[in-house]
């Protein structure tokens, strides 16, 4: 608690008081703010009696000779249970669970990923996870509309094609549109979700290195 305590005091977010400096910043006397210090001490020996139901009391009585640190609390919205409905593609579905094509979500706007509640940390899994799923199933959608419709120039019209360089040796992919590239390998098909398993592990070379 004290290390808590010092961590927010150095952010600016809690003060440490003692009872006269209390009351002063609630524009009351300390004899007024022990009163209802006295208020809580007494509920304290007979929890869920006071207007506020409270069960639970700690560090208990409470006086104004003591040390204090104090924070103001207000509601804040911490995480977003709640989203609209996607599939495993980051795809947005329909009621009918029918994925609504070139519609993408990610991080807290998608929902049904935690269950009814998360563990503390997870929420990456929204952000991170899917925002990677979504911008690779957002690629796909779009190279394979390229591919399949010749995509758009500048003047809205349909281009001549599309064009697909694939170069092994640095591991690159070059895609172009329009007029025809020498030496660019057509495509006739972008790459399916089915194809994710031939996907190269960056990791596969120190992996088979095995344990020494």
């Amino acid at each position: 608690i004290s290390w808590h305590c010092e961590h927010y005091e150095g952010r600016g977010l809690m003060k440490k008081m003692t009872g006269a400096e209390l009351a002063k910043a609630c524009g009351v006397s300390q004899g007024e703010l022990q009163k209802e210090f006295d208020v809580y001490n007494k509920a304290s020996q007979n929890p869920g009696t006071d207007k506020w139901d409270k069960k639970f009391f700690e560090a208990v009585p409470v006086m104004t000779d003591d040390t204090f640190h104090v924070a103001e609390i207000t509601p804040v919205i911490h995480y977003c249970m709640g989203g609209v409905s996607g599939n495993k593609d980051a795809e947005v579905t329909t009621p009918e669970n029918q994925a609504i094509k070139g519609l993408y979500v990610a991080g807290e706007a998608l929902g049904g990923v935690h269950g009814v509640n998360r563990l503390g940390g997870s929420s990456l899994l929204d952000c991170v996870v899917f925002g990677r799923v979504a911008g690779r199933s957002a690629s796909r959608f779009l190279l394979d509309k390229l591919i399949t419709t010749g995509g758009a120039g500048a003047d809205g019209a349909s281009a001549a094609g599309v064009n697909v360089k694939i170069n092994p040796t640095d591991k690159s992919v070059t895609v172009s549109w329009g007029a025809s590239t020498g030496g660019a390998a057509g495509a006739s098909a972008a790459p399916s979700a089915d194809d994710d398993e031939a996907e190269v592990d960056p990791n596969a070379a120190f992996y088979a290195q095995g344990v020494t």
